[in-house]
């Protein structure tokens, strides 16, 4: 690594480190022998935007391919919108999809042959796109369940170290 480069890279994170919102905490901790030590911790939060509230999740870059193929193999075909709200039960409302976001990557699955598409009609009787997985679909579902498990491996132990 340059040094310079490292040093430009350090001071960009603390100039963001620094225009972060700022709180503090008092920290309890007990020091050895039982005696209690008050202590100041500076916590950073860093805004994008976001209400605190918000217990939903966006996907993991990456991963939304994959949870659509493994939908659509194990549910059959699916239109758009179905396979948002799937996703969003499975995840227990813990993951929200806009529907933006899922069409983008069907239209990406549909130009590479994973998926194959065509028109009927949904529950409510509107004229839908329904999506279905491709031979080429399942071979490619298993290769990124297979880059998905090493990766989700290593994230793993990391986190228990």
């Amino acid at each position: 690594m340059v040094a310079g480069r490292g040093e430009t890279q350090q001071r960009r994170l603390d100039r963001e480190t620094m225009s972060a919102t700022k709180s503090y905490e008092k920290i309890s901790t007990k020091a050895p022998f039982g005696h209690s030590i008050g202590e100041f911790a500076i916590l950073y939060a860093m805004s994008k935007g976001r209400r605190a509230q918000n217990t939903r999740s966006e996907v993991l870059q990456g991963t939304l391919d994959l949870m659509i193929l493994k939908t659509l193999q194990a549910m059959g075909p699916l239109h758009g919108f179905g396979i948002a709200r799937r996703l969003e039960l499975l995840s227990q409302d813990v993951l929200h999809l806009n529907e933006g976001t899922v069409y983008t990557s069907l239209l990406r699955m549909q130009q590479a042959g994973w998926i194959a598409a065509e028109w009927g009609a949904s529950e409510n009787n509107r004229k839908a796109k329904f999506y279905s997985i491709t031979k080429a679909g399942i071979r490619q579902l298993a290769k990124e369940t297979e880059d998905w498990e090493r990766i989700s491996g290593v994230i793993g132990r990391v986190l228990t170290t």
